[in-house]
């Protein structure tokens, strides 16, 4: 049903006004744009202050042998990318890569 509605504003603002640009059709109504721009973006919830890679660390320590990366038809465990991040940071820091660098 929603997208039927959709696709009649579509038609009826072509239409009506076909030289107008496609960009111009209120494809939701007023309900549906509601929920989209105030419920599902709805920001409200405290977020911890935490650094990304502590919250890496932390589900590395929770799900060490989950995946965590999939490319080319290879999965990686968070620990195995915990364990290569790792590799190249030393091999950085070895080379003399700092904080700024």
């Amino acid at each position: 049903g929603r997208i039927a509605g959709a696709f009649a504003r579509v038609v009826e603002f072509l239409v009506g006004a076909p030289g107008s640009r496609l960009s111009g059709v209120r494809i939701l109504d007023g309900v549906e744009r509601r929920r989209v721009l105030s419920e599902w973006n709805d920001t409200a919830v405290e977020v911890p202050s935490v650094l990304v890679h502590e919250v890496f660390g932390g589900q590395v320590a929770r799900t060490p042998d989950a995946v965590a990366v999939v490319a080319d038809g290879v999965s990686v465990s968070y620990a195995e990318l915990d364990a290569r991040a790792n590799r190249i940071a030393h091999y950085l820091v070895g080379q003399g890569v700092g904080a700024e660098s």
